[in-house]
């Protein structure tokens, strides 16, 4: 039993891999559907995020999110993201 359990956790990590092939939702709305999500926004902090890009030969990987801290390191990064 101790075998099987250890072959299924070794395997587990594979299963959880994004297989991501979706298609961007956001370029299906209209101008007014736009305009509304972009007034909802207004006055909701942090509400633009962040997209970090790492990568290393070939690879590259992005990571969208926020941080919710103030740290001035973070003015820097801010500056070169607005861009």
């Amino acid at each position: 039993m101790r075998f099987v359990f250890m072959v299924l956790m070794l395997f587990m990590p594979a299963s959880l891999w994004a297989a991501c092939a979706g298609q961007d939702v956001r370029e299906q709305r209209n101008e007014s559907q736009k305009t509304e999500i972009m007034q909802r926004l207004v006055g909701i902090p942090f509400s633009e995020g962040n997209c970090w890009t790492a990568t290393r030969g070939d690879r590259k990987v992005h990571i969208v999110g926020t941080i919710h801290m103030d740290h001035p390191v973070l003015d820097t990064i801010a500056l070169r993201l607005a861009r």
